[in-house]
C-alpha cells in the first residue's frame, strides 16, 4: 500500500540529488565563464594589443619609421609606419581596420603642401590624425576622432603629410602643434 509520505517522496527529488544536479551543470558553467573573460579581457597582460588577432583584420604593412621631436629637438617617440603615396593607398588609409596597434601609424606623403581635409568614414576606431608642412612641423591635431563620422576635419595650413595613429597617442605622449617628426622608408636605397 502506498502512502502519503511514500508518494510524495517518489515524485519529489531529494534535496541532496537536486544538490547534485545543479553542482553538474553549475560548475562546468562557471569554468566556461571565467575561461571566457580571460580569454576576451581587452586588458589581459599575457596578450599584446601589437599580436591581438581580430577575424578578418587587415594588417598593417611596416613600410619604415617615424620618429616624433620638441620643437627644440628632443626625442619624444618612434612608431613603425605604413606608407600611403599614392591616391588609391590615400583614399583608403586606415578604414575597415579594427585594431591599430599604440606602435603603429601610417604616414600619407603628398607631392606638394596643401590645404588638407581629413574624415573617419569607415574607420571603426578612435584615431589622432596630425597634419605637418613640407619642413616636417605639425601644423595641426584633431584628437581621438569619432569613429565613421563623414565631419571634414581640416588642416588649417598647407600640409604635405598626414600622420594617423591610435586614438590617445597624442595626449599620451605630449605631441603638440609646432613638434617635429622625421622618417625613414625601408625601401629607401641607400
Amino acid at each position: 500500500m502506498i502512502t502519503k509520505k511514500n508518494f510524495r517522496s517518489r515524485r519529489e527529488p531529494q534535496p541532496k540529488r537536486m544538490m547534485m544536479i545543479m553542482l553538474l551543470f553549475l560548475i562546468p558553467l562557471a569554468f566556461l565563464l571565467v575561461f571566457a573573460i580571460e580569454i576576451l579581457n581587452p586588458t589581459n597582460a599575457d596578450v599584446s594589443e601589437s599580436i591581438r588577432q581580430v577575424p578578418n583584420e587587415i594588417q598593417f604593412r611596416v613600410d619604415g619609421q617615424l620618429s616624433f621631436y620638441t620643437a627644440g629637438g628632443d626625442s619624444i617617440t618612434t612608431i613603425s609606419i605604413e606608407i600611403a603615396e599614392t591616391p588609391q593607398s590615400r583614399e583608403k588609409g586606415l578604414m575597415f581596420r579594427y585594431l591599430v596597434p599604440d606602435t603603429m601609424g601610417m604616414l600619407f606623403i603628398y607631392h606638394e603642401e596643401q590645404y588638407q581635409g581629413y574624415w573617419m568614414k569607415n574607420t571603426h576606431v578612435p584615431l589622432d590624425i596630425l597634419y605637418a608642412n613640407k619642413d616636417f612641423g605639425i601644423v595641426s591635431i584633431y584628437e581621438n576622432t569619432k569613429p565613421e563620422s563623414e565631419e571634414i576635419l581640416p588642416s588649417g595650413d598647407k600640409a604635405k603629410y598626414v600622420i594617423e595613429v591610435a586614438g590617445g597617442f597624442v595626449k599620451k605622449h605630449g605631441i603638440k602643434r609646432g613638434d617635429k617628426f622625421s622618417f625613414q622608408s625601408f625601401s629607401e636605397k641607400d
